[in-house]
């Protein structure tokens, strides 16, 4: 059920975005991730966990955390998501026009939030970018043969980072936030939701739409064993394979030294469960000051 999902969300996010075209103002990525996080939530058993995040405070949109019960080793993913845009007959020229982004607080550039976050968090946590892509920008590049571009693609965080940082020295800034310069790097979300060492699992925690009995709520309140899980050992090795061809890159590009001087760290899986996490899988409030966007997989290896 997860894989399906994986594959047929992004159709389904390239025909919504397309709407936009038709609106006063442009459907934002909040709507987008709020569609995927719900969409997740259809298929999910009664333990599913879903908090909201402190963006300020991490960089990211929500993040998602799988746990392999049996192993008692958890991986954590920090997302952060940006919509591209564009309306030109090149694709190329369609860009993350957000990608630039600096929190209110402290005027600091989104992405670097992002990944000193998951740096401070430790190896098991990891930065990525969800990118979400109207259809039109998708039908073009497949036209061109560019057939990675999906309505739904991520990207390593510490990349994106790169990227972003190593702007003021290209001669068209703007151009590190094109599709031309970011696609190669895009990969499809089935990446991390359809994987070959799957098991028998849950998505973690109850969550009711809709108040009182009757309607979405309670049928999400019911829930139901979701079928292959991907295992946080599945998902880690997608990581590292992510993160080596980032590093690659980054070496093949040239990448000024103060862009590449922090190497992304090695990620890997940990047995020290944060606490507001074991509160979310227990179904205990995670309290205020810890709230994000949490989604737990919940997993089972044949190894216990």
């Amino acid at each position: 059920m997860l894989c399906s999902f994986a594959r047929i969300f992004p159709t389904e996010v390239e025909r919504f975005l397309a709407k936009d075209r038709q609106l006063r103002r442009h459907i934002r990525e909040e709507t987008i991730t709020d569609l995927l996080v719900g969409g997740i939530l259809g298929i999910s058993a009664p333990n599913l966990v879903v908090d909201f995040s402190d963006e300020v405070a991490t960089g990211a949109d929500m993040e998602w955390i799988f746990y392999d019960a049996s192993a008692k080793k958890y991986i954590r993913i920090f997302i952060q998501a940006k919509r591209s845009f564009g309306s030109g007959k090149y694709w190329q020229r369609h860009s993350l026009r957000e990608l630039f982004h600096r929190t209110k607080s402290n005027n600091v550039l989104q992405s670097n939030v992002l990944a000193s976050c998951a740096k401070k968090f430790g190896r098991s946590s990891y930065p990525l970018y969800f990118v979400y892509n109207p259809e039109l920008t998708c039908s073009l590049a497949r036209s061109d043969g560019v057939k990675n571009i999906a309505g739904v693609n991520l990207m390593d965080g510490y990349l994106m980072n790169f990227f972003v940082n190593a702007a003021p020295f290209l001669k068209v800034p703007h151009q590190a936030k094109s599709l031309k310069m970011l696609h190669w790097h895009f990969k499809p979300l089935s990446v991390l939701l359809c994987q070959q060492s799957l098991q028998r699992g849950i998505v973690s925690g109850p969550m009711a739409l809709s108040p009182g009995e009757g309607g979405l709520g309670t049928f999400l309140r019911k829930g139901k064993i979701a079928q292959s899980i991907p295992t946080p050992s599945a998902v880690l090795g997608q990581l590292l394979e992510i993160r080596r061809q980032a590093i690659d890159f980054a070496e093949r590009a040239q990448f000024p030294d103060t862009v590449i001087s922090n190497v992304p760290p090695i990620p890997e899986l940990s047995g020290d469960l944060p606490q507001y996490v074991e509160n979310l899988i227990e179904g205990r409030s995670a309290g205020e000051k810890d709230a994000k966007l949490s989604v737990v997989f919940i997993s089972q290896s044949l190894a216990s």
